[in-house]
Formats: structure tokens, sequence, C-alpha cells
């Protein structure tokens, strides 16, 4: 009977031991899929851009943009917002472009951004004035710098999104099925 009562309790050890792992482990699968969902979330807005761009994409035409000042806007709660402030060829308002891949602002600050690019630039772009002015995480959708394959560009943005975002995410939920199957 004893030997019985020691192998019913040394079972009963293993099952407590286990148990704490077992919370620690959804816990942090938990923590890990909300993340990636957060994650997702978050960079979608650029891919909310790139497919309104994609929409509209027949109605864009080539113009140049010419540079009267640069903005540059570094607050708490926005982050850094920098951009131009100028005109299209053939237009007499001025109109704003915000393109954050055109140069790290973060890293060079105003005064080197003012002498990249100073005032009278010209440059080629893309332009469409019946899409949003909105700006879609940090960058103007009505003006664009200029690409060869603006299709291609904008395809390039929903899939880095769909590699290094979405596919993260449904990567932990088949995993997470994958775990709750073996229980």
């Amino acid at each position: 009977v004893s030997r019985e009562e020691n192998t019913f309790s040394g079972a009963k050890n293993t099952v407590r031991r286990n148990t704490p792992n077992k919370k620690y482990g959804n816990l942090l699968l938990g923590v890990l899929t909300i993340a990636t969902f957060v994650w997702a979330m978050i960079n979608f807005i650029e891919v909310a851009g790139s497919v309104i761009v994609l929409w509209h994409r027949d109605t864009y035409r080539e113009s140049s943009f010419v540079i009267r000042k640069v903005h540059y806007s570094d607050d708490d709660e926005a982050g850094l917002t920098w951009g131009f402030i100028g005109r299209l060829s053939g237009s007499e308002g001025e109109e704003r472009m915000y393109a954050p891949g055109l140069a790290d602002a973060k890293a060079l600050g105003y005064q080197k951004l003012r002498k990249m690019y100073p005032p009278g630039t010209q440059m080629k772009v893309w332009y469409n004035p019946e899409v949003t002015a909105t700006l879609f995480q940090h960058r103007t959708l009505h003006i664009l710098p200029y690409t060869p394959d603006l299709v291609n560009a904008e395809l390039k943005v929903i899939y880095h999104w769909l590699l290094y975002c979405l596919l993260p995410f449904a990567g932990v939920l088949l995993f997470a099925r994958v775990m709750e199957k073996q229980r």
C-alpha cells in the first residue's frame, strides 16, 4: 500500500510542478499574441496609405515640386514629422509634402535637412489632388516622391507588412493552436 501511495504522491507532485509552467507558458503565449497583434495594427496605417495610393494609381500624374522651406516638428505626442512646404508646377497655392523615406530626419536634424533640401530645390513627384491630404504614418498621399514604378513601390510596403507583421501574428496563432491540441 505504501508503494502505491508513493507512486500516487509522486504523480501528484509532478502535476503540481507542471501546472505553474503551463500557466507561465500560457501567459507568455498570450502576451506574445497581443504584442504581435498590436504590432500588425500599428503598422497597418502604412498599408492603408498604400491601398489608397493603389486604388487611385491611374489618376496620379508626374509633376514637379519646388521646396520653399523644410518643415520640422518633433513633439512628445506625435513624434517627429518633417517634410516640405512648396509649390507644384503650374499651381499658385502652397502644398505640403511629407515623405519620411527621403532621409533619416532624426539622425540629421533640422539644420542638415535644410542644407540637404535648400529652398528652391526642385523634385520630381507624383501628384493627385483627389487623394486625401491627411497624413498616413507621417507621409502625404496626394504628393509622393517620384519612383519609376509607383505601383511596385506601394506593393513593397504591403509585402513588408505581410512578411514582418501579419505573418508573425499568424505564426503565433498557429503555434497556440498546435499547443492547445497537444494538451
